[in-house]
């Protein structure tokens, strides 16, 4: 009677299994059919939810500072003048993080927008004339190679053409509609103000109370999920979270100190469009390895066509801004959080380039980052289960595994 208990229970394990993937096979069937739906339901719930989204995220940026202006300044500060005062503390300390966002996005829509739009529409407006310069430019150094300046001419009006479509088709109506809607459009400035208050309320929120909503979801994740398998989950989002906190919290830095140098040199050195070349620059350094090649180009095309002898002057700043980087500032802000050699970062920004455009550059590489070091845990454990050691150079010039001890064989000590 019992055996046939067992194998009763053990066949309703078998059809329940079956049940399950079958249904989940209908429902990917189904859902696959319905792609078009799925978008646009996810889109229109990700548009309703926007402003909590950008406030998640804002208080995810917000969170190290406001942890620093507390522990450094207003927890000391408060319990001195009120002997405790850890609410006060909290709260000006999530005031001052705000207000320094808020300090930011002024200074951008008041100060960099208009100039970057006046420069792109400078650089349309005035495409031309920099293209029959240039051209006058190479002729007259290439007096002796007509087939060449020719050919050259042809690749620069290809090259203008192209670089004033993209600015003119995508750059310029991005910023314009941008301009527009924050100074003119009532219904744009209102859904903008509605955007921004709700998310800098629920990002306020997060940074008043960050221990007890992390204590809830921790609380529901052991709750669904059993204390083994919560205790992994929280793990690897501890992870994720230092990995990309780490990256962005020197890379940002890092890049706005090299835009703001950039641009610095550029007002000394008298070159035009200082402020549009800052910008790319600043910008493509966020891209790690690729990025001051990404950034080059451009600028370098764009001097060359509005006035070519300076740009050799502008690679040369370039270079000496990007050795310094190398040298000084890089290693002082990301330290080791771009322990990554060029082998493995050129298919991960060539794939994330590929599926996901600018954001796959830009946030692939830390996420692989995450990934490997994900599987370098997983590779750890299995060689400390089996005695073997863990160490990447305990396997340099390996011939074999002793089977006794469990020690490599070295391919010197073997010979």
């Amino acid at each position: 009677m019992g055996r046939r208990n067992r194998w009763d229970r053990k066949t309703a394990s078998w059809g329940m299994t079956a049940f399950l993937f079958i249904a989940l096979g209908i429902l990917l069937s189904m859902a696959f059919s319905h792609v078009a739906v799925l978008k646009g339901l996810l889109l229109g719930g990700f548009r309703i939810l926007r402003p909590f989204v950008w406030g998640l995220g804002i208080a995810w940026l917000l969170l190290p500072l406001m942890r620093q202006a507390e522990k450094g300044l207003f927890l000391p500060l408060c319990s001195r003048l009120h002997g405790g005062g850890r609410k006060l503390a909290r709260g000006l300390s999530v005031l001052l993080a705000e207000l320094a966002l808020l300090s930011l996005l002024a200074a951008f829509g008041s100060l960099l927008l208009p100039q970057l739009y006046r420069s792109l529409e400078s650089l349309v407006r005035n495409g031309n004339v920099y293209l029959a310069k240039l051209s006058l430019w190479l002729a007259a150094r290439m007096r002796e190679y007509p087939e060449l300046a020719s050919s050259a001419g042809e690749l620069l009006l290809e090259l203008n053409t192209g670089l004033v479509d993209t600015v003119r088709s995508t750059l310029l109506p991005a910023l314009g509609a941008l301009a527009g809607n924050v100074t003119t459009g009532v219904y744009h400035v209102l859904r903008v103000l509605y955007h921004l208050v709700i998310g800098l309320i629920v990002s306020a929120y997060v940074l008043a109370r960050p221990e007890s909503l992390a204590a809830g979801a921790g609380r529901l994740l052991i709750s669904l999920c059993g204390p083994q398998t919560a205790e992994k989950v929280r793990g690897v989002l501890a992870l994720i979270n230092r990995s990309f906190l780490r990256y962005f919290g020197g890379m940002l830095p890092d890049s706005a100190l090299v835009g703001l140098m950039c641009y610095m040199g550029c007002v000394v050195l008298e070159l035009p469009y200082a402020l549009l070349l800052s910008v790319l620059v600043g910008i493509a350094n966020l891209i790690p390895f690729f990025g001051p090649v990404l950034g080059a180009v451009p600028c370098a095309l764009l001097l060359l066509m509005v006035s070519p002898p300076q740009c050799p002057v502008f690679l040369l700043l370039l270079l000496a801004l990007q050795l310094a980087n190398g040298c000084f500032l890089r290693p002082r802000l990301l330290g080791s959080s771009l322990r990554l050699s060029g082998f493995w970062a050129m298919p991960v920004l060539v794939l994330g380039a590929g599926f996901f455009g600018f954001w796959g550059m830009l946030l692939g590489l830390p996420a692989f980052l995450v990934l490997r070091r994900l599987l370098d845990g997983c590779i750890g454990k299995k060689l400390k289960k089996s005695d073997l050691p863990e160490e990447v150079t305990a396997y340099m010039n390996l011939l074999a595994i002793d089977p006794i001890t469990h020690e490599p064989v070295k391919r010197g000590a073997q010979e």
